[in-house]
């Protein structure tokens, strides 16, 4: 039997079309108007088409060989830092989920206060710049590949996984890397997915560690901060040679170009993590 609509459910259902749509538009108005020609658009209106169609701003951006060299940075911190930080979480949350090693707890406890305490900016800068990580590319992946949060995750997810396997495992002669990177480690692909997107989600949006570390280094500069640099400070349009090529193109319209760029690559990798995501996070929610 069929339930009838309610007062309630229509209610509920246009405020979630409207959150939607608040949501979303944002996005859509800026592929609008980055695929619209610039001869047609004017100054700050709605746009819910493109008006016209051009790729001027998209080749100027592509010919910008600052972006392309900063997209090529993110990419390379994007797939280097989460498979690091995959290595190192995925071991150090094996060896936490063993009760049977002395002062396991200890080292448990310090690691969630560490979560709720931070010293703040300047000792992490202090750190690193002690370490000789400014002005390099490994300022990027190095401070991320022991996250305690995804180390958390990760133990709370192999520790619902059956110790029968492991014993078993361990009667055979199995060692203890053995057992974690033939039998824990495919079990906990969902875990690791989830912690994956975090991780490239994070690495690919990141521009501080840039605008701190390498702000002297042009050659290191991420896509993102590139975007930053655009919108904060004053996008360049190489007006004349767009003209000499016949291109036409605004520091806005460059801008919007810009953002659909960096933004695609995570649209593209989300659907292929998104099964992973849901079921890793609350299946490793149930121990803490």
């Amino acid at each position: 039997m069929k339930r009838k609509l309610g007062v309630f459910d229509l209610v509920n259902g246009l405020i979630m079309l409207l959150i939607t749509i608040t949501m979303i538009y944002p996005f859509w108005y800026v592929l609008c108007y980055s695929l619209s020609d610039m001869g047609m658009t004017g100054g700050s209106q709605l746009l819910l088409w493109p008006r016209g169609f051009s790729l001027d701003s998209y080749q100027v951006a592509f010919s910008n060989s600052t972006i392309i060299h900063g997209f090529f940075i993110s990419v390379a911190r994007s797939v280097l830092g989460p498979l690091l930080m995959l290595i190192i979480s995925g071991m150090a949350a094996y060896v936490l989920s063993k009760n049977e090693l002395i002062g396991v707890k200890w080292i448990r406890r310090f690691m969630f206060f560490s979560m709720y305490v931070s010293a703040g900016l300047l000792p992490g800068y202090i750190l690193i710049r002690t370490l000789g990580l400014t002005g390099s590319f490994w300022v990027y992946v190095l401070p991320s590949v022991a996250n305690v949060f995804n180390i958390v995750l990760i133990r709370a997810y192999i520790e619902t996984l059956p110790p029968g396997l492991e014993e078993s495992a361990t009667i055979d002669g199995a060692s203890y890397f053995t057992v974690f990177s033939r039998i824990v480690l495919p079990l906990c692909v969902p875990v690791l997915a989830a912690v994956t997107l975090y991780a490239c989600v994070g690495q690919w949006n990141s521009y501080i560690d840039a605008q701190l570390y390498n702000y002297r280094n042009p050659e290191l500069y991420p896509v993102q901060y590139i975007l930053y640099n655009y919108i904060a400070v004053k996008a360049p349009t190489k007006e004349a040679s767009s003209a000499a090529q016949g291109l036409i193109t605004t520091a806005h319209s460059l801008r919007m170009s810009v953002t659909v760029i960096t933004t695609i690559p995570i649209l593209l990798v989300y659907p292929f993590l998104q099964k992973y995501f849901a079921s890793g996070l609350l299946v490793g929610a149930i121990k803490a």
